[in-house]
């Protein structure tokens, strides 16, 4: 099957603008280049998903490495992991292969990158030596704890979805859509890695902006875990 980028967009729209994450409109534009290249290979989107955990953990080790170079090969990789998992996506609508162990797959992928981009990034910080090691794994552990609740509630969300046959239709305003996307990862891991070569490469401090950052992600899921252990009790 030989499809065009235009026809692979109209498989998976972009939508209103508030519909989309930050990660999604960086990577959603490049995508379909990649899954025309599947679908003509016959590719299953389960094996997508396998080259987005691929290209996590390697970006997370190229990420981890001293010099800039492999800190710029790193972020490439992150890019190409986000461009994957809209990628696989885009293929299961096209060719109608859709089952439970690909979201479960694609779930498991998340929580393997993750941590490891957490890592690799806490790792770079470290290597700086201009920060306390302990505030530094504070700030990263808080991060990635954050992260695991805010998949949970991802998949409580999809859980009650399923369970009630109910879609909810959210039309955030400015504020509010920009408030949300401040607390999902991969967002921060594919936008805060270019503000932390700003610091590498002209000792410019950014350790404020991360722990800003970080707050974001603690006033955000725990906003939204309050709301779901409120939904949680009432029912």
């Amino acid at each position: 099957m030989n499809l065009s980028y235009k026809e692979i967009r109209t498989y998976s729209p972009m939508g209103r603008w508030n519909s989309r994450s930050v990660a999604d409109w960086l990577c959603m534009p490049l995508s379909p280049f990649f899954s025309t290249k599947f679908v003509k290979w016959q590719l299953r989107p389960n094996t997508i998903t396998l080259f987005m955990i691929f290209f996590g953990i390697v970006g997370s080790l190229f990420f981890a490495l001293p010099k800039w170079e492999f800190k710029v090969l790193g972020i490439i990789c992150y890019y190409l992991w986000y461009i994957m998992d809209c990628s696989d996506g885009e293929v299961a609508r096209i060719t109608k292969q859709f089952s439970t162990y690909g979201r479960d797959m694609d779930y498991w992928a998340h929580l393997t990158c993750h941590p490891l981009m957490n890592l690799a990034l806490w790792y770079s910080y470290w290597q700086l030596d201009r920060y306390h090691e302990w505030l530094l794994a504070f700030i990263f552990i808080v991060f990635i704890s954050m992260e695991f609740q805010h998949r949970a509630l991802l998949t409580f969300q999809a859980y009650h979805r399923k369970e009630t046959g109910t879609e909810s239709v959210d039309n955030p305003s400015v504020l509010r859509y920009i408030f949300r996307q401040m607390y999902q990862y991969p967002n921060f891991i594919l936008l805060f890695p270019f503000v932390f070569l700003l610091e590498y490469l002209t000792e410019f401090p950014t350790f404020y902006l991360l722990a800003g950052w970080c707050l974001f992600f603690v006033v955000g899921v725990g906003q939204a875990l309050l709301r779901m252990i409120a939904f949680c009790y009432k029912g």
